[in-house]
């Protein structure tokens, strides 16, 4: 068993050895063909089971590979038989050149070995052969070779344990299916493990468990089912012969029902929970497959595996809106209207049989319904490349790879006009004049300007000598033209003289696809294959500063939003980067959703959204600012929010900050009731509702209580004082009679809310700070946490400590809440913690709860007990499932705010609570704000399916093992679609 399979064609062989021996040298295991001329079937027969043995599959991608029909078959038997994929890219390829050689490959762990840069070629003088390729020698250019190779390490050993594994279970899948002999499949400790393996691929493992490896694990647990079973029945037969036979059949038939009944239901569990993690793994890689299996597995069963998938999907690639799918085989353009209502799609509609496009076609979607206006009813008999709308939106102009520019009327579909470039050059490029009159085309070697409203050229076409043109761009003032070459060389024209202005732009290295001017017209970018952007200063010709980078591969297309502050690049390695103008930096995370090179892109009219097109025929459109998918933002404080609580009917939500006010919201409005409570002179820690909703009590570092009329947001009495430090924490009995106040002073005062007295001595136990307190359900007893790292528990009946602080601590524990039964007690703590206790035993219960990795400040358990949310000084907000005690899916955060002005990741959390029905989760954060995240189940569901804008295709039905049962995930969109 070879760890690595090289496919190459013979012309790269000199470079094939060069890779071998530079691999062999870090004890990787390598298979290679060396035979000139493969022949007979025993031949491909040893191909295709060295491929079935290595764990790696290895493709150099090279002009002579990507013509070689041989190189195409072991690379569709490697796609079939999943095995981890690392094309390595020697030669300056068109992506759309690879893409037609091998459609699935996959655009993941690319590995660049240009030629003449990372490695050269030189001949052997002492080896005579009529074959040149046989004598040559590659040489590594250091260090950039081993920078490279190291990468190439790096891919081929992530998750390798994995990779062995997934190699090992499909050579046995491979032998049972060529035997179908049942004695093949995995039995016991093997059939357990497989299953947990495949269960744990979903950590966004690469390779993904085929579907003959699935078929045979499910194979191997029936069989091992029916084994189970068979022997019970005889155990049982046998016993019950000796009773008597009346007995036997009811044992016979109750235990046979057991074990359907337990083997359905840990079937449906293993399903879900496989169902989940597919979801997860797929989170970065297909994210709008992963959307519909998170569905699905919840559908399959409510695990906590399926709520933590349905919840990272909910809260995954926030700025991502929805997917638009079109059925297009290839999507080249995507467009807006001049009003932001409709997008238009162009691209190939239909292939021949040898894969070339025969039928080219145009979409249009409504934005508002989100809906599909249906396609252009003009049949177009070759692929659509550009799109662009006049300026009023009443004509669509596209130009297509039979050199054809056609003017469409939006409202109708039909053709208005057609313009024909008349030569033997394709068209690569089109833009319309700002103010519609006038648009320029432009084909391999000469650019031509049209008058639209005669559709007829203004004057012969200029002609751009040595050069491939690709890309052009109007001024806003419509005075200039940008184009953009394959050269690498950008030029500037006047429109009227149709002369060159100034010196040529040569800043990049490769070819540059895409140019765009910015609004004001003072600055132009350019995206190139180099991976670079450069944003040029019109007014000198020079760059602003150094070419922006953050892209793995070609930038294909680039575009300015309206304002110009903006900036948005797409390109090969499927990612979307939005730039800072001003700054030249990457704005928060890459948006990734694409599973395909993302070849365009524009803003919407209001600068709000972005829509980009990939190959796969996939729009995405996205959220420019940050968004929070399951979340909503409050904001009215002008300091940290340091306390959270919602009223006993969940319609009100008080919040207290550090800027000594308190704000009633109305939560189905997302608005304050009224102007701040302002009383203390402190910053306010702690609040608290009544449990009649009537009162809200709020505790001060003014060292004072203040009870407030909900109704009128007027103080009720004066505030109660007796404390001699600041109050840190406020809790009423269930019974509303008392409030008990914990202070830095290190004591407890339990007041008669009635009268507004303190009610005996202050509670003296702690010997530094109260930090948080909390009643029992039953209103019996009182929880403590203080700075000196423990827990007291508090008789109200006698005012008396119970038994002995709970110690387990490190640190300071910040905030104590019990169960709704009133069993259990949860602690945070300083020392990034949660415990629960068994409030009757006064112990903890197992170990502590770790995946913070700052302090922990709040925790509150979800009406029903089944959840405990708890907040952390770190930026995240994780919900646990009290009963198996694990994470539900991943931390909860905020999101990068350099646009928006969110700024919630990695600020503090200080406080979180459930609103009475458990649907909402409150949070307070120290960046001034309240975020009220939804936590309903069905709304995720709901979310999502607006979001993934399509169901499972039947390819996708089929490679999961979806039943003839099966429904579709979203009812609102068809089904296959």
């Amino acid at each position: 068993m070879a760890d690595v399979f090289i496919s190459y064609s013979r012309n790269d062989i000199a470079f094939a050895r060069l890779i071998q021996e530079s691999l062999q040298q870090s004890a990787i295991d390598i298979w290679i063909d060396w035979e000139r001329i493969p022949v007979g079937e025993k031949w491909w027969d040893e191909i295709c089971q060295a491929i079935e043995n290595a764990n790696v599959f290895m493709f150099i991608i090279s002009k002579s590979s990507i013509k070689s029909a041989v190189c195409k078959d072991e690379i569709n038997h490697a796609l079939k038989n999943s095995k981890r994929i690392i094309p390595i890219l020697v030669d300056n390829l068109k992506p759309e050149m690879i893409k037609q050689f091998a459609p699935e490959l996959p655009q993941f762990n690319w590995i660049i070995f240009e030629k003449d840069q990372l490695f050269r070629i030189e001949e052997n003088p002492e080896v005579r052969t009529d074959k040149p390729e046989d004598g040559h020698v590659a040489f590594p250019n250091m260090p950039q070779f081993d920078e490279a190779l190291a990468l190439l390490s790096k891919a081929i050993h992530t998750d390798w344990d994995w990779v062995k594994y997934h190699t090992k279970v499909q050579l046995r899948a491979l032998e049972w299916d060529q035997k179908k002999d049942a004695s093949r499949l995995l039995r016991g400790k093997e059939l357990r493990e497989a299953e947990q393996q495949f269960a744990d691929a979903g950590s966004r493992k690469d390779p993904q468990p085929t579907q003959l490896q699935r078929r045979f694990v499910l194979e191997g647990r029936r069989d091992q089912d029916k084994r189970r079973r068979r022997t019970s029945i005889g155990l049982v037969l046998g016993f019950c012969v000796m009773i008597i036979l009346s007995i036997l059949a009811l044992t016979q038939r109750s235990l046979a029902l057991q074990q359907r009944s337990l083997a359905l239901q840990q079937a449906t569990i293993a399903r879900s929970r496989e169902l989940a993690a597919q979801s997860v793994s797929l989170q970065d890689k297909n994210f709008s497959l992963s959307l519909l299996l998170g569905i699905e597995a919840n559908r399959t069963l409510d695990t906590i595996q399926a709520r933590g998938a349905l919840l990272d999907n909910a809260g995954s690639h926030p700025q991502l809106a929805q997917f638009i799918n079109t059925n297009l085989v290839g999507l080249t353009s995507v467009a807006y209207s001049p009003d932001g209502k409709t997008l238009a799609a162009g691209g190939c509609g239909e292939v021949d049989e040898q894969g070339s496009c025969s039928r080219g076609r145009i979409i249009l979607w409504d934005l508002e319904t989100g809906q599909s206006l249906g396609q252009s009813p003009i049949n177009f008999y070759a692929k659509v490349y550009n799109l662009v709308f006049s300026p009023d939106g009443e004509v669509l102009v596209s130009s297509n790879s039979d050199d054809a520019i056609i003017l469409l009327d939006v409202a109708t579909g039909q053709p208005v006009g057609q313009l024909y470039y008349g030569g033997a050059e394709m068209i690569v490029s089109i833009a319309i004049s700002p103010d519609g009159s006038t648009l320029a085309s432009a084909s391999d070697h000469s650019i031509t300007l049209w008058d639209i409203a005669s559709s007829s050229p203004v004057s012969k076409p200029f002609q751009v000598e040595n050069m491939l043109l690709y890309g052009l761009a109007f001024s806003p003032d419509g005075k200039t033209l940008a184009s953009s070459s394959y050269d690498g060389v950008i030029i500037l024209w006047d429109v009227a003289t149709q002369e060159q202005v100034g010196q040529l732009l040569g800043g990049h290295t490769d070819p540059v696809p895409s140019v765009a001017f910015s609004p004001d017209g003072k600055t132009l970018v350019s995206g190139s294959y180099d991976k670079t952007i450069v944003l040029w200063d019109l007014d000198t010709g020079q760059p602003f500063g150094q070419p922006l980078e953050g892209h793995q591969s070609w930038v294909m297309r680039v575009a300015f939003s309206p304002d110009g502050k903006t900036l948005a690049s797409g390109g090969l390695d499927q990612t979307i980067l939005l730039w800072d103008v001003a700054t030249g930096q990457a704005v928060g995370q890459p948006l990734l959703g694409h599973t395909d090179p993302v070849y365009s892109l524009a803003f919407s009219p209001d600068g709000l959204k972005l829509a980009s097109g990939d190959n796969k025929g996939t729009i995405i459109l996205w959220y420019v600012a940050p968004h929070l998918p399951i979340g909503q933002q409050l904001v009215s404080h002008t300091d940290y929010v340091t306390s959270v609580a919602f009223n006993p009917d969940g319609d009100i939500l008080a919040s207290g900050s550090r800027d000594g006010t308190v704000i009633l919201w109305d939560v189905p409005a997302g608005q304050p009731l009224t102007q701040p409570l302002s009383g203390h002179s402190g910053w306010v820690s702690s609040l608290t509702f009544s449990p009649d909703g009537r009162t809200l009590v709020s505790g001060s570092d003014d060292s004072t209580v203040i009870l407030w009329d909900v109704a009128s947001g007027l103080p009720v009495e004066q505030p109660l004082s007796g404390h001699t430090d600041a109050v840190t924490s406020v809790a009423f009995s269930p019974d509303g009679r008392m409030l008990a106040s914990g202070s830095r002073d290190n004591t407890i005062i339990l007041w008669d809310v009635a009268v507004g007295q303190s009610i005996g001595r202050p509670l003296t136990g702690h010997t530094d700070d109260v930090f948080s307190l909390a009643f029992s359900p039953d209103g019996r007893t009182l929880a403590s946490s203080s700075r000196e790292n423990t827990i007291l528990l508090w008789d109200m009946e006698t005012a008396q400590q119970i038994g002995q602080p709970l110690t387990g601590h490190t640190e300071q524990v910040s905030s104590v809440n019990f169960s709704p039964d009133g069993t259990m007690l949860a602690s945070a703590s300083w020392d990034r913690t949660i415990i629960l206790w068994d409030v009757a035993a006064g112990q903890s219960i197992g170990q502590p709860l770790t995946g913070h990795t700052d302090y922990v400040s709040s925790v509150a358990f979800s009406p029903d007990g089944k959840t405990l949310a708890s907040a952390s000084w770190d930026g995240s907000i994780i919900l646990w499932d009290v009963e198996t005690r694990q994470p539900i899916g991943q931390p909860i955060t905020g999101y990068d705010g350099s646009i928006s002005g969110l700024a919630f990741i990695n600020t503090p959390v200080s406080s979180v609570a459930f609103s009475p029905d458990g649907k909402t989760l409150a949070s307070g954060v120290y960046d001034n704000t309240i975020i009220l995240w939804d936590l309903d189940l069905q709304s995720w569901i709901t979310e999502t399916c607006r979001r993934v804008g399509r169901n499972l295709t039947e390819a996708e039905l089929e490679k999961y093992q979806f039943d003839e049962t099966f429904t579709v995930s979203c009812p609102q969109w068809p089904a296959g679609n």
